[in-house]
């Protein structure tokens, strides 16, 4: 229930941990929650490692989806007449939308989908982060002012470099999906909002929250488990938000002065898994194939 169930998302160990702990208790419960995921097979086949190219500091956000970050997945198996994804993510809080869509969709069309997608539920972003570089990025603000009716007497701030955001992201949602699409990889699109929830149900190395609490203060209840919950008064609740808005830049501040985890070393003797890159199989997408 808490890591094979597509609401848990065949999450690492420490998110596994985490989200039994916010129910349940039992001596020993690391040590066996940890060897559990270690043994997992699924998690084994379907996950890479972890491979990010340096990141390029950006400035830390300060409030909820004021600097987000796009890109797309492409080229993936048709699924509900799509071939790629969206995915749109607020580098505050890490909480992310996942959109099928075309590959051949232009400015105009993402611009769509953002109002459809991102802009009714929080509004214009301050500064946009992209791969897809200046040109684009500037074609979809202006589509979307446009289809909006503004006439902005700004400029919207642009960032060539992404910081690496979507990168992870988009390497977690293929990863996911490899988990749990079928054989012929045609039904990734069904997959995509429980992939949404499990990405913001999960705690960020970064924030050191989930994007759930950080954008409202709790966790969405997700399982059957009844509880009584008591409603805060609206000061309170601004007070509750301000402290857990401090604790995520604070947490994003250090996990930057971080350094990187040293790799690990192999001896003779040691099993491993092979890795997937060159191996031919007749699944239709190398992309939602096994990594192993």
């Amino acid at each position: 229930m808490h890591h094979d169930n597509p609401i848990a998302g065949h999450q690492g160990q420490a998110r596994t941990l985490e989200l039994i702990s916010r129910r349940y208790y039992w001596p020993a419960m690391k040590q066996q929650v940890n060897r559990f995921v270690e043994t997992c097979e699924i998690c084994q086949r379907s996950k890479g490692h972890k491979q990010y190219a340096p990141p390029k500091p950006l400035p830390i956000p300060q409030k909820p989806w004021e600097d987000i970050a796009y890109d797309f997945i492409v080229k993936l198996p048709e699924s509900q007449g799509m071939d790629s994804i969206l995915v749109v993510i607020d580098r505050f809080s890490w909480q992310a939308h996942f959109i099928p869509c075309l590959e051949s969709t232009n400015a105009e069309g993402v611009a769509d989908l953002f109002i459809k997608e991102v802009w009714k539920l929080h509004g214009l972003p301050k500064t946009t982060v992209s791969d897809r570089g200046a040109t684009f990025n500037s074609q979809f603000l202006k589509a979307l002012y446009t289809k909006l009716g503004i006439n902005p007497k700004f400029s919207t701030a642009f960032h060539p470099e992404t910081d690496g955001i979507t990168e992870r992201t988009n390497q977690w949602l293929e990863g996911f999906l490899r988990s749990f699409c079928n054989y012929r990889q045609d039904d990734w699109v069904r997959w995509l909002p429980i992939a949404e929830f499990c990405h913001n149900n999960q705690v960020n190395s970064a924030t050191g929250k989930t994007a759930f609490e950080t954008i409202y203060g709790l966790h969405p209840r997700w399982d059957l488990v009844d509880l009584e919950v008591n409603a805060p008064n609206a000061a309170d609740m601004a007070d509750s938000m301000q402290e857990i808005w401090d604790e995520v830049i604070a947490s994003m501040e250090f996990h930057r002065s971080k350094e990187d985890t040293p790799k690990h070393e192999y001896k003779i003797g040691d099993k491993v898994w092979l890795v997937g890159q060159n191996i031919t199989t007749r699944r239709p997408s190398k992309k939602l194939d096994n990594k192993k």
